[in-house]
């Protein structure tokens, strides 16, 4: 009889540890997931007096082709904006017709301002709308008929540009547009407004330098007096 009873009690008893083992073990890993992705999503926010470094790469398609960089420095204003100033260079395709051929570069310095806004209570992906402002040295150099001709000019800009952005943690985040609509100012065009929506393609990254908030709250802690 105790032969019989232990070995139903060991019967039952191991079957219950076969089960309960991988259900424990799948509640761990669940839980372990929900706080990780949770905070990842909290601490995905833009943070105020955050610096933030970044470069955007610029390529344009069509009849004036172009390729670019474009390196930034900008400061956090709040979780959904910062301002900056940024370097921009541009390569324009080398244009050929019979005997005139001409390179065109462009150089310049602008400042801009970025709004961003999560899609619903997500706070990774999102939208962002850009404004910039930028004086440009434009730089034509070319030959006709075996003749140098070399032609400068400044231009001024005021653009729009809408995007998407997404930010796989709280110091990086990354941003795509296909365009943006800017007014332009120069000795040729007194004020013209152009296009390149859908004609262009512009991929960049931005870093955040440090956090602004362990330095926040170490200033408060300094400013504590102990009684």
């Amino acid at each position: 009889m105790k032969l019989n009873e232990s070995h139903r009690r060991n019967f039952f008893y191991r079957p219950v540890l076969c089960l309960s083992k991988p259900f424990i073990m799948r509640k761990k890993i669940l839980l372990s997931a929900a706080i990780f992705f949770s905070v990842l999503q909290l601490s995905a926010q833009f943070q105020k007096n955050q610096i933030y470094v970044g470069v955007t790469g610029e390529k344009r398609f069509g009849q004036t082709s172009s390729i670019g960089v474009r390196p930034s420095v900008s400061i956090g204003l709040n979780n959904h904006s910062d301002v900056g100033v940024y370097f921009d260079y541009t390569k324009f395709k080398d244009f050929n017709y019979a005997s005139f051929k001409s390179s065109t570069q462009v150089y310049g310095i602008g400042i801009f301002y970025n709004y961003y806004k999560y899609l619903g209570r997500n706070e990774k992906w999102g939208l962002f709308l850009s404004a910039d402002l930028s004086l440009n040295q434009v730089q034509v150099s070319g030959a006709s008929a075996g003749s140098p001709t070399n032609n400068q000019y400044n231009e001024s800009r005021f653009g729009i540009t809408p995007g998407i952005f997404f930010k796989p943690s709280k110091n990086i985040t990354l941003y795509l547009d296909f365009g943006n609509v800017y007014a332009l100012h120069n000795k040729y065009e007194w004020l013209n407004v152009k296009g390149t929506l859908g004609s262009q393609i512009n991929i960049g990254i931005k870093f955040g330098l440090g956090d602004s908030q362990k330095k926040n709250n170490s200033k408060n802690s300094l400013l504590i007096v102990p009684a």
